[in-house]
């Protein structure tokens, strides 16, 4: 029995390396995911499809949809409890007709960005350049965890938890929100 301790204790304690990576090239949009554990790996490319709901093409393989009704298999909790686990690398291109409007929309959208990363509490960099030549819009989003197995699954199951109490008390709230009454000074 202190064996089979010893066995998950060192299996939840070995490095992992997720790595996720979407990239957006005007109307296109392509992502990866990879997991690496003591030098081996494994990788998914995909192509990202929007037309009125989200469908996901693997590059090999048969291709899948997302439910209809609109829901994640993983709660967005997780996820964003993920995403702050990582570094995120966040690059930008853009270009437009005009040089004024270039840089306007440039300058915002590295304000958007930024506001994003900081709203989100997520650790990263954001770069956002200017081509002046073409009309152009190009955009990578890299994110990297490296933790050890047993972190990232408590983080995830600590997220899935705290969301399914939230949603239960939503549910318990019959009007969605609390009244409260103000005692009167008269």
């Amino acid at each position: 029995m202190l064996a089979l301790a010893g066995l998950v204790y060192l299996l939840l304690s070995v490095p992992v390396t997720l790595k996720m990576i979407v990239c957006v090239n005007g109307g296109k949009c392509w992502s990866q995911a990879s997991a690496f554990v003591l030098g081996a790996g494994a990788r998914v490319d995909a192509r990202v499809l929007w037309s009125g709901h989200l469908r996901i093409l693997p590059r090999y393989g048969q291709a899948w949809e997302e439910s209809k009704g609109g829901e994640s298999a993983v709660p967005p909790a997780v996820l964003r409890r993920l995403a702050r686990m990582g570094r995120w690398d966040i690059g930008a291109l853009m270009g437009l007709d005009d040089a004024a409007q270039t840089a306007k929309a440039v300058g915002a959208l590295r304000a958007g960005l930024c506001a994003l990363i900081a709203g989100l509490r997520m650790k990263g960099d954001v770069r956002v350049g200017a081509d002046f030549r073409t009309q152009c819009f190009l955009m990578t989003a890299r994110c990297i965890i490296h933790a050890p197995l047993g972190d990232i699954i408590f983080s995830a199951a600590r997220a899935a938890m705290q969301e399914r109490r939230r949603s239960a008390r939503l549910k318990a709230r019959k009007e969605g929100f609390a009244w409260s009454s103000i005692p009167s000074r008269a």
